[in-house]
């Protein structure tokens, strides 16, 4: 059975100034936003659950993507209130698609101690588009005309002001996943902003939400925003968030029956 996941529908006014959501790809002299802080953490997960191979950096966090291979969002709230996230994926957002805006969009309900697994954009209150990497040229930000975002997640973390309402009803059983589709283009091409990897509005995949009441303590301040990085191996090494294996294998003992050390010739 899926975890049970609400997306909050109490629609707030908004401030009259906001700050940008949007979180910027190091590179460009700014500092990356950190993976986690007020105990919220944000990770890119396989399907499986297990996390994609992460890298510390200058403070970030950046994860390690291949070409085709298919990941989720994951954020886990390890407090007592119950908390709304709101969730974007090269700079827009996983429930409506557009520029991400944590005033203007609502997002997911995580309950106290608990988390939640995002897996795709979202189309329906049954199914999403598939998060999958792929060429920042077919990302879903590109092709909605905003190629400048590609190679971040983030996510506005807003507490709850009220108590929790009764509980919702539980959702259908979580059927068998729709099968997998073909990995993306193996064209690296010229990757926007450094990156060379980009998330794929994928195939379309059973994700059950229903919508239950939220009011933001603050609705125009979020308690933290958290931001992660990816790319792909070689994206990384550009980057200086990898450094290249030797091309050598030193051993220990590699072997050799003298007694004595002899000089060098």
């Amino acid at each position: 059975m899926r975890q049970v996941v609400l997306m909050a529908a109490v629609v707030l006014a908004a401030c009259s100034t906001r700050p940008d959501p949007v979180a910027v790809m190091p590179g460009n002299g700014e500092a990356p936003l950190a993976p986690d802080a007020g105990g919220w953490s944000l990770r890119l997960a396989r399907p499986d659950g297990g996390s994609l191979p992460a890298h510390p950096w200058h403070g970030g966090l950046f994860f390690e993507g291949v070409q085709g291979e298919r990941y989720a969002v994951r954020v886990d709230n390890p407090t007592p209130r119950r908390v709304e996230a709101v969730i974007t994926v090269d700079g827009r957002d996983v429930l409506t698609g557009e520029l991400g805006d944590f005033e203007k969009h609502r997002g997911y309900i995580i309950e106290p101690y608990g988390h939640v697994m995002v897996e795709g954009f979202r189309q329906s209150m049954d199914a999403v588009a598939t998060f999958r990497f792929t060429t920042p040229e077919d990302s879903y930000t590109a092709r909605m005309g905003s190629p400048q975002h590609v190679g971040v997640v983030g996510v506005a973390i807003f507490p709850e002001a009220a108590p929790p309402p009764a509980p919702v009803a539980t959702p259908a059983p979580y059927p068998e996943a729709a099968a997998e589709a073909a990995p993306g283009s193996a064209d690296d091409g010229a990757a926007r902003g450094g990156a060379k990897l980009g998330t794929q509005y994928g195939e379309t995949r059973f994700s059950q939400v229903v919508e239950a009441p939220f009011q933001r303590l603050e609705p125009g301040r979020p308690a933290a925003v958290l931001a992660v990085y990816y790319d792909d191996r070689q994206g990384l090494m550009e980057r200086g968030v990898l450094v290249a294996a030797p091309a050598w294998d030193p051993q220990p003992f590699p072997g050799g029956d003298r007694r004595f050390a002899p000089p060098p010739p």
